[in-house]
């Protein structure tokens, strides 16, 4: 659940070129950009219901069935 709208994670979003060419900067580097997000980038998700999501809304997991 995030918020009132239940979600299913379906696989990580590991970080990508495009990403770190985005976030670089003259003293940060791209590959370094992409190395700081992976495994942090986020999870991409089926939406399985609708409703609300707001900044600051808890995230809640529930075991898998």
């Amino acid at each position: 659940m995030i918020g009132g709208v239940r979600a299913h994670g379906v696989e990580l979003c590991e970080p990508c070129r495009i990403l770190g060419h985005n976030l670089a900067t003259p003293s940060v580097d791209i590959a370094g950009v992409v190395r700081a997000f992976v495994h942090r980038a986020g999870l991409r998700a089926d939406v399985l219901s609708s409703g609300e999501v707001r900044v600051g809304d808890p995230i809640v997991a529930t075991a898998q069935r």
